[in-house]
């Protein structure tokens, strides 16, 4: 039986879809099939959300992991970012080429359920190096999460709801990353002084048990991934839409052929992901060291930060793009653009940061300029993208982006502290120092690939 289901528009099904493109199912009324699609969002936003939820619970550990583990600042950056990275790059671009051909929905499972078992894995693990290999695993079961949920959501919505939809998912890491806080901060809150507990399986620290609860639950919305049927490819193209199957090189070369918008988007969206990563990974430790907050306080004030302001800023993308779309038809490229302008001004505000309350301001401020940009970025790749090569292409943006915001990313706050102020507690300037290098580097790029995007616009024939 055939477990493909689509999720057609009533405004989409009038295009004719290529004869090696499996025909979709009857057309039923919106009403019908709209809860389908959306139930499914739901779902891999859940399993992408735990995803970064795992990522951001080490960051209120750096302390603890330091004390426990008897390691330097540089091992536990290495530890969150190249110990991650190095799987996630090797399998990524797999990963993609595997969403452009098989399951997807099967892919997300397998994953998943990789991703659980490596992530209970990391709350057993009894020294520092136990901890690297079990992020390696994780970092290569992560890499199939990005593509085949990208292309998945964009197989179930057609272009008027794309845009909602893609935000929708992108929020996920302000989600995971702002229960990552709330949880990690009320569990240390409460095991801090625990002592080691003993298992058959291995030793575990109070502060480890944080990290045992997001693998257990994390498997949740991965078991419901199996209410989620894989849909028919190409079931709500477009006219104008280019439905080729793509090889691997034949999908590179066509993204290298159009590197003014592809190779300049992967690029200057990577600088932009570098605070994504970064100030997560070291503002509860800015709070601790330098501002004497608890960890219990710092996780629940920032973790709710994250998730208001996370969410809050994914909302304002699709209306800020909305209200751009009415005189330009480039506006999601456009609306990407803020983000580095905001961040620029953000940043430097917080190097003058007197106090924990400023200090906690600006990284709400910085929070909000990094989220505003990366909706509409999913958007405008997926727009100049064709169907059959967004799994490929997915897979080049959260690889490039990886190498530089996770593997770099949380490297560069440790990275100025030691070498250029020599001295570990001036994180609030480090991180606005990051900022603004970073957020300069990457308004170059944008703009370059903004004008590459609006060629590539008007090369599809969008309304000018």
């Amino acid at each position: 039986m055939d477990q493909r289901a689509s999720y057609p528009h009533p405004a989409s099904a009038s295009f004719p879809v290529p004869e090696d493109v499996p025909p979709a199912a009857p057309v039923a009324p919106a009403q019908d099939l709209a809860p389908k699609a959306w139930l499914a969002l739901a779902i891999l936003t859940a399993c992408f959300a735990f995803a970064f939820t795992d990522r951001q619970i080490l960051n209120l550990m750096v302390d603890p992991m330091k004390r426990d583990f008897a390691v330097t600042d540089k091992q536990i950056g290495f530890l969150m970012g190249p110990a991650f990275t190095i799987t996630y790059v090797l399998v990524g671009l797999f990963a993609g080429y595997c969403a452009d051909r098989y399951n997807r929905r099967n892919l997300l499972l397998f994953a998943g359920t990789l991703w659980s078992l490596a992530t209970v894995a990391t709350a057993i693990a009894s020294n520092y190096e136990t901890m690297v290999v079990t992020r390696l695993i994780v970092g290569a079961s992560e890499a199939f999460l990005f593509p085949s949920g990208m292309s998945l959501v964009a197989e179930m919505f057609d272009r008027r709801r794309l845009p909602i939809a893609t935000t929708i998912y992108l929020t996920a890491p302000y989600i995971g990353g702002g229960l990552a806080l709330i949880v990690g901060g009320t569990v240390i809150g409460y095991t801090g002084a625990m002592k080691p507990i003993l298992l058959p399986i291995g030793m575990m620290h109070g502060w480890q048990v944080a990290i045992a609860i997001v693998g257990v639950l994390g498997a949740v919305p991965i078991l419901a991934l199996l209410a989620i049927p894989e849909p028919v490819r190409g079931a709500l193209a477009q006219a104008d839409d280019d439905m080729r199957s793509f090889g691997f090189l034949e999908g590179t070369g066509y993204m290298l052929k159009r590197w003014r918008f592809f190779v300049m988007f992967f690029l200057g969206i990577s600088f932009v992901s570098i605070l994504l990563n970064t100030v997560p990974a070291w503002a509860p430790t800015m709070f601790t060291r330098q501002y004497g907050m608890s960890a219990t306080h710092v996780g629940l004030i920032y973790g709710i930060l994250i998730l208001v302001i996370g969410i809050l800023a994914g909302l304002c993308s699709p209306a800020i793009n909305r209200l751009i779309a009415k005189r330009h038809f480039d506006a999601p490229m456009r609306t990407v653009l803020i983000g580095p302008m905001l961040l620029i001004v953000f940043g430097a505000l917080l190097l003058l940061a007197p106090g924990a309350g400023v200090a906690m301001a600006c990284i709400a401020l910085i929070t909000f300029g990094y989220v505003v940009p990366l909706p509409m970025a999913g958007v405008s790749l997926q727009l100049a993208t064709p169907p059959r090569l967004r799994g490929l292409s997915a897979a080049y943006y959260f690889v490039i982006v990886s190498v530089i915001g996770v593997g770099i990313g949380p490297m560069l706050v440790p990275f100025v502290t030691d070498n250029l102020l020599h001295d570990e507690h001036r994180l609030n300037t480090a991180i606005g120092m990051v900022t603004i290098a970073c957020e300069i580097v990457a308004l170059a790029l944008l703009w370059c690939a903004f004008r590459g995007f609006s060629a590539e616009r008007r090369a599809q024939g969008a309304a000018v």
